[in-house]
């Protein structure tokens, strides 16, 4: 009887630890559950604000670069209209200079029927540009921006004689090797190398570009 009674009790202990025991499991499984959704959601906060921000900083960049687009292209087009600019006074000097071929030379005439070299580079800027220049081919060489044979372009003067000391003549450059002067035979277009020539500098009276 005692034997029983005995067998009966540790069975129930048993019964009893097993509950606690199991009960206690549950517990620490539903704690791990909980920290690992709470892990879960922070992950997921932490990677929606990681996404934002770099959607912000995207949105920042485009922005900057949009800015630097829009101020580079402002840029380019006031230098575009600046270049038209000073073609258009180019080509109406060059238009101007044509418009005086043909007419006669003579030494110490300003124009408008008949010239002499300093008196006709004088004569079409002052009337295309409103550029007053000096008047003798040797001031007008003094008075103005000297440039090399490397840097000259269609507009600027260039000056003959046996030395840039001794200026004798002066034609308006007008590109491709090529000028338009008054001389003996009037006013024409000719090579700037022609071999009764000899070039000894370059001007740049008025800056086109």
């Amino acid at each position: 009887m005692k034997r029983k009674l005995l067998t009966i009790f540790l069975t129930a202990l048993m019964c009893v630890l097993f509950i606690k025991i199991s009960a206690a499991n549950a517990d620490e499984i539903n704690s791990g559950n909980d920290n690992l959704n709470t892990n879960l959601t922070s992950d997921l906060n932490n990677g929606n604000t990681t996404e934002s921000n770099t959607e912000e900083g995207n949105n920042t960049t485009d922005s900057s670069d949009k800015n630097t687009n829009s101020e580079s292209d402002k840029k380019d087009n006031t230098q575009s209209e600046k270049k038209k600019k000073d073609n258009k006074k180019y080509q109406k000097l060059y238009k101007q200079a044509k418009k005086e071929l043909g007419k006669r030379y003579r030494y110490g005439a300003t124009g408008s029927k008949s010239f002499d070299c300093s008196g006709f580079t004088k004569y079409v800027y002052k009337k295309a540009l409103n550029k007053k220049l000096p008047r003798t081919a040797a001031q007008q060489y003094k008075h103005a921006k000297k440039i090399s044979k490397s840097e000259r372009k269609s507009g600027d003067l260039v000056f003959f004689g046996s030395s840039k000391h001794n200026i004798t003549h002066v034609g308006l450059y007008i590109g491709d090797g090529k000028m338009i002067d008054a001389q003996n035979r009037g006013v024409v277009v000719e090579n700037v190398s022609a071999p009764w020539w000899n070039a000894v500098g370059y001007s740049r009276p008025y800056k086109f570009n």
